[in-house]
Formats: C-alpha cells, sequence, structure tokens
C-alpha cells in the first residue's frame, strides 16, 4: 500500500483488512485475548519513518535523542510494546518520548503528507514499498534500540498446521538474518 492507495485499493491493503477482520468480536471489537501466540519467529528493529523532506531523512542514522522534538506516531492497538518502548526508552536513555497512537493508515497519511515521524517494524517498509518515506532503525549508543519480537498468532480456537511450520522453517532457513 502506497501512501496514495489509502481507498484500500491495493491487494495488500484488502489483506491487512481482511486480517483485522477476522479478528473481530461479534460487537465489532477486536480483543488481543482472542489470539494464541504459537511461536516466536523472529526479531526485526523498531524504525523511525518520515517524508523523504523531513529533517531527519538526510541522516545516515537516527538515535533515540533524534527523536526527542516529535511526538511519534505510533500504531492504535500496540499497548504492550508502546510501554515498553517508553520504558526502554526511560532506563536506557533517560529520554521520555512523546508516542501517540493512532490508526495506521492515518499514520502513514499523516506522515507522507507533513513533518511528522513514525514508528514502525522494519517490515512494514521490507514487504511493502514507500517510495516517498524513509525508513530507519532506531539506535541508541551505536546498537539498535529496540527489537520487536515476531511471533505466529491464529484465533484461539484454531491451531497451525504442519505446512505452517514447515514454512516457517523454510523462511528462517532463506532468511537467517531476520530470524533468531
Amino acid at each position: 500500500m502506497s501512501p496514495a492507495h489509502f481507498s484500500g485499493s491495493t491487494s495488500d491493503d484488502r489483506r491487512h483488512r481482511k486480517f483485522w477482520s477476522g479478528l473481530k468480536k461479534k460487537n465489532g471489537k477486536r480483543s488481543y485475548k482472542d489470539l494464541k501466540s504459537h511461536a516466536l519467529v523472529g526479531k526485526e528493529p523498531l524504525c523511525a519513518f518520515m517524508n523523504r523532506d523531513h529533517l531527519l531523512a538526510d541522516k545516515e542514522e537516527i538515535y533515540l535523542e533524534d527523536l526527542i522534538p516529535y511526538t511519534l506516531l505510533f500504531p492504535r492497538g500496540n499497548a504492550i510494546t508502546k510501554k515498553n518502548v517508553l520504558k526502554n526508552a526511560k532506563e536506557k536513555a533517560g529520554i521520555e518520548l512523546r508516542l501517540e497512537e493512532i490508526p495506521y493508515s492515518l499514520i502513514l497519511h499523516t506522515v507522507y503528507t507533513k513533518d511528522f515521524v513514525g514508528v514502525t517494524p522494519a517490515s512494514v517498509f521490507r514487504y511493502v514499498d514507500f517510495p516517498e518515506l524513509i525508513c530507519k532503525p532506531i539506535k541508541h549508543n551505536g546498537e539498535i534500540f529496540y527489537m520487536l519480537e515476531v511471533y505466529l498468532v491464529t484465533m484461539k480456537q484454531e491451531n497451525y498446521k504442519v505446512e505452517t511450520e514447515k514454512y516457517i522453517a523454510y523462511e528462517k532457513r532463506l532468511h537467517k538474518d531476520r530470524y533468531i
């Protein structure tokens, strides 16, 4: 989904909406309580992203300290990750970041059109091309600041099949640098 396609006209956007609609309860609200985590399949860096005209876009690396002046746009629905990011910034660097939770599609649109900074897992930019946006891992003291854990997740009442396990093993062999 590129910034020009917020209308849901791309197959990536349709797949994303289909996934989340499958997680909705009967009352229309999503709940992580309805999910079951099966396996840790990898880790990936937390990244900052901004439009190409942003002051941070030309920096070789983005450090935690570079983000202090900004309210970072964070995807709604990731309260645990948000809490951990804030806690790590405070503990590791003594920095109090400002994170504002908004819907993901609104983050992309806002960062694309204005002078804002979004926060996302690296994989978002690995699998989808956003030509007008720059994405860089957030660092502190020369190291990746925060690694997000990626799990295989299904609805509680469902189990994944042997084929899924085989696919995870294949991905791990193919992309050793992305998986633990």
